[in-house]
């Protein structure tokens, strides 16, 4: 599988990546969003000590083309509790499952410095991430 790019974000859920049916990207693959790789240099030595990258986030392909593909965050259920009741007479608690589609955090801008990772931009590398 073949490394792509972010090439334009459509909002804060959805990106357009480089890679598409030619690269052999399907429908519901899913790949990692990671910062670029930083080299990690010991200023003593001037050794390189490794690189750094963090990964900003998951997507999964909704819509594959010749040569681009469209991927958004995927759902996440959640549970949540609520507490009803009237004075004096007590509460009960009900539950329900929630479904709902977690933000990516997305900037236009490029930040320099040590990439922190929470941040979607175009150019972020995108990989395949087997399930």
């Amino acid at each position: 599988m073949d490394t792509g790019r972010i090439i334009r974000i459509l909002d804060d859920h959805t990106v357009v990546m480089n890679l598409g049916r030619i690269h052999d990207v399907k429908e519901k693959m899913r790949f990692g969003i990671y910062t670029p790789s930083d080299e990690i240099m010991d200023p003593e030595t001037n050794e390189s000590l490794g690189s750094y990258r963090q990964r900003k986030g998951v997507v999964v392909v909704d819509d594959v083309h010749e040569r681009f593909a469209i991927a958004s965050t995927p759902p996440i259920q959640k549970e949540v509790v609520k507490e009803t009741g009237m004075f004096g007479l007590g509460t009960s608690k009900q539950r329900e499952t929630r479904t709902f589609k977690p933000s990516l955090s997305v900037s236009q801008e490029q930040i320099s410095g040590l990439p922190d990772g929470d941040q979607v931009a175009v150019g972020d590398t995108v990989e395949y991430l087997e399930s």
